[in-house]
């Protein structure tokens, strides 16, 4: 596999000195993976990240997305930190920009001038990161150096480049960890759960689950598609705000819950199955390491276990991220048969964009792409549950802070339509949100909220205080049985066949749903305006827009619209490889 590099920027450049390389002394070292794959994770320790080394660049290499300096052969850089008793030192190496097959890379750790790693990396072979713990001696202010040199036949037109990913001290802690566990599926909808009034058993091992949980009963998405929908998630704003509304854009920079998280401490892994989750698309801050595959939630589920070897037993941040059951819709066996018709003699398939590929789709072939889409789920949930098994023998359940989401759900023609991103209908933004706090009692949630309130929920779990750019507002109070006001939920598209823009608001039992020219003022009348009872018309039939209802909805919509297009901007292009845009393709995306 040819190594990728992508060069999104991180931060300013500070305090870097170049001498050359130290005499390479080979030294036997412990890997990361060797220390930790299959034991449980140590103590607590503290994570301190190492200051005034440079900029960072986000590297991809294998699939695996890390923020990285750059180093050119025959350079050091350098800072002062504090060093205490028992304190270790964890980073990673890898080489990027066209270097060849063979020869070696040397680095060299100097504490004050004394070396306390040395080592030569083959690179015959290795296309990957190299991970290392090294335990420093000292306390007190020191210097640490890192002295990075490549052989001459490997870069002999000095074009490679060392990557140094993520140096950080861990320092050893009384108290024990902080754990977050997020876990994310793509395409679910609310009302194809068991644990949702769903009539299959789709969701048996979430159920049981969710027991113990606070569920939401009435979640919105902001968008009804992964990017906008995630970026809000994460960084707590609504997609006009954080920019990311077309697929040839990233999102804006605002700071995001897992920047926050690393700078108060966590170490931050993940794994993705959805390409829109990248370095390339700024969802990547914040991550010391963020996997991605192609592969099924069996593979998620390896790489997770994979990506928690690198948390070294510190405050740890898990991120998990499931492509299933977005199309094709192919659940393995026994779940391609568990919901199907045995009497279905129909030729559909859940392949992607199947709609063109059948001109023709009947009932009966509609209710077979059901049971597909609701095996896919029934398997991911198995898969779920598997992860937290794995995470529970490691000891990452019992005292963590848990969520599980969802970004939109899915059409099968409920309004005419397929698949997901051009509507604004429930089966697109009703979408699952559950969350597990130690301390705060089970139960279930009417109250409408938005996924805006995820990010600042979960630092407000650990005490940590939302930047102010968040929108969204810590749901802890409503999960502790407090009163709290209610808010208005948006969700937002302009993924529609018209090229028009819709903006829905969700409060209480009414939904709102507005259709506005995308680049000209709503006033004074909108091109199309629905409003749903959802407590009497959960499936959105009857459109009551000409009820007294309508008019304040209309404007707290219209006023939403205004104040976002007034001080939001698109977000920057994402600047995607060919290989990036052919997975996009791949899943049904139209790409750059």
């Amino acid at each position: 596999m040819n190594r990728e590099r992508s060069l999104r920027r991180l931060g300013p450049m500070v305090s870097l000195r170049l001498a050359a390389p130290a005499a390479p002394v080979a030294l036997a070292l412990v890997t990361l993976g060797a220390a930790c794959a299959r034991a449980p994770l140590p103590s607590a320790s503290r994570i301190d990240r190492l200051p005034g080394l440079g900029a960072r660049t986000f590297v991809t290499l294998e699939n695996e997305t890390r923020p990285a300096l750059l180093l050119r052969s025959g350079e050091r850089r350098s800072c002062r930190t504090t060093v205490e008793p028992g304190s270790r030192l964890f980073f990673s190496l890898g080489v990027v920009d066209g270097a060849p097959s063979g020869g070696w890379l040397h680095l060299a750790v100097l504490a004050d001038g004394h070396r306390v790693f040395e080592h030569r990396f083959p690179l015959d072979g290795h296309e990957g990161f190299w991970d290392r713990v090294v335990p420093v001696p000292g306390s007190g202010l020191e210097t640490l150096e890192f002295a990075a040199d490549l052989s001459e036949e490997t870069a002999p037109a000095g074009r490679a480049a060392i990557a140094l990913v993520s140096p950080r001290l861990h320092h050893p802690l009384r108290r024990g960890r902080r754990d977050l566990v997020w876990v994310s599926q793509d395409t679910v909808r609310a009302d194809h759960l068991s644990a949702y009034g769903y009539g299959r058993p789709t969701s048996s091992h979430f159920d049981a689950m969710a027991k113990d949980w606070s569920v939401f009963d009435n979640a919105v998405a902001t968008a009804p598609w992964t990017l906008p929908s995630m970026a809000s998630q994460m960084l707590s704003r609504y997609p006009m705000y954080h920019g990311a509304v077309m697929e040839t854009l990233s999102a804006n920079e605002d700071p995001s819950l897992f920047e926050r998280l690393a700078e108060e401490g966590f170490a931050v892994v993940g794994v993705t199955a959805n390409p829109y989750i990248c370095a390339e698309r700024s969802l990547a801050r914040g991550f010391d390491a963020l996997f991605a595959t192609d592969g099924r939630a069996t593979e998620v589920n390896s790489l997770a276990l994979r990506a928690l070897d690198l948390s070294l037993g510190g405050d740890l941040a898990l991120f998990v991220h499931y492509m299933d059951p977005h199309t094709s819709y192919h659940p393995p066996p026994p779940y391609d048969r568990m919901f199907d018709d045995p009497a279905y003699r129909g030729v559909v398939q859940g392949v992607t964009n199947f709609d063109k590929v059948y001109p023709v789709i009947s009932s009966a072939d509609t209710e077979h792409l059901k049971a597909l889409y609701d095996g896919e789920i029934a398997f991911t949930d198995t898969a779920i549950s598997h992860l937290v098994r794995e995470l529970e023998a490691r000891g990452l359940v019992r005292d963590a802070v848990i969520a599980y989401t969802a970004d939109h759900g899915e059409e099968f023609r409920d309004h005419g339509s397929w698949a997901h991103s051009r509507t604004l209908y429930q089966e697109l933004v009703h979408v699952p949100f559950a969350l597990r706090v130690p301390g705060v009692p089970p139960g279930r949630i009417a109250q409408p909220v938005s996924l805006v309130d995820l990010a600042p929920t979960l630092l407000d779990a650990f005490g940590i205080p939302s930047p102010p750019t968040f929108q969204g507002r810590s749901l802890l109070p409503l999960l502790r049985g407090k009163a709290v006001s209610t808010t208005d939920a948006f969700a937002e598209t302009i993924l529609t066949p018209d090229r028009n823009q819709l903006v829905a608001l969700r409060s209480a039992n009414w939904k709102y749903v507005l259709t506005v020219p995308r680049d000209r003022d709503p006033e004074p009348v909108p091109l199309k305006e629905e409003l749903y009872d959802l407590a009497t018309d959960p499936g959105e039939r009857l459109n009551r827009a000409s009820s007294p209802e309508c008019a304040p909805l209309r404007r707290r919509t219209l006023a939403y619209l205004s104040h976002a297009r007034a001080h939001s901007h698109p977000g920057p292009p994402a600047v995607l490889d060919p290989q990036a845009i052919e997975k996009l393709r791949a899943w049904g995306y139209g790409g750059p």
